[in-house]
């Protein structure tokens, strides 16, 4: 027998709270014959948007991902080969992994994914996030000190600004933040009291000074 746990090394969706560096600690395996594999479901680590590459389902990435705006549906499965191994055991007359094939192998969805992971490579988009990352780290902790700002946390291309709630209106500073730079012509992310920063791959430096002088602009001038 063999299961999977999903581990989100970057809880993405919700609070971009980062995991502490080093290696995963211990989780408890009920069965020596259980597996578990990390892997970043969330849709904010995807591949290339942080310095490392793991995991199993693959959507967004193979059609779309964060640097080409096209959002054609197609999944895939990456997979170590023991786990490969484990779902092709059985008979030969026997469907290796009975998982539906309904929309198996469209061939709109693998022009799509073939087109993008062709843009992927050309353009060099998958080391971006690397090869940006200390660029991208000084630029969102210079935010660090401005109104009401308690933590700055960071990996790859992803950040996350977290604000001092108001008493009794938790989410409303940092929905506020998102309002005004909307207005200011800055699309962020609220969620809670975060204000959560996932650019595309395709940001060059000079961008990310503008995106964070606008929004240190909105700090600077909130209430």
């Amino acid at each position: 027998m063999l299961a999977v746990k999903h581990l989100d090394p970057i809880m993405g969706i919700d609070t971009h709270i980062v995991q502490p560096p080093g290696p995963v600690p211990p989780v408890p395996i009920p069965h020596p014959y259980i597996g578990m594999v990390l892997d970043p479901m969330d849709y904010i680590p995807k591949i290339g948007a942080t310095v490392y590459v793991n995991g199993l389902p693959r959507g967004k990435g193979g059609t779309a991902g964060q640097a080409i705006p096209s959002h054609i549906p197609m999944g895939g499965v990456f997979v170590k080969t023991k786990i490969h191994d484990a779902f092709m055991s059985g008979p030969e007359e026997v469907i290796d992994f009975f998982h539906g094939y309904t929309y198996s192998g469209h061939p709109v969805a693998c022009a799509a994914a073939i087109a993008t992971l062709e843009v992927y490579q050309e353009d060099g988009l998958l080391t971006r996030a690397s090869e940006l990352a200390p660029y991208w780290e000084d630029a969102v902790h210079a935010l660090k000190g401005l109104p009401h700002v308690i933590d700055i946390r960071n990996i790859g291309l992803i950040g996350a600004i977290e604000f001092e709630p108001i008493p009794e209106a938790p989410g409303r500073r940092a929905h506020t933040h998102f309002v005004e730079a909307f207005n200011r012509g800055l699309l962020v992310r609220a969620t809670g009291d975060i204000i959560a920063l996932s650019p595309p791959l395709i940001i060059e430096k000079k961008e990310i000074d503008q995106l964070i002088d606008i929004f240190s602009g909105v700090l600077k001038t909130a209430s």
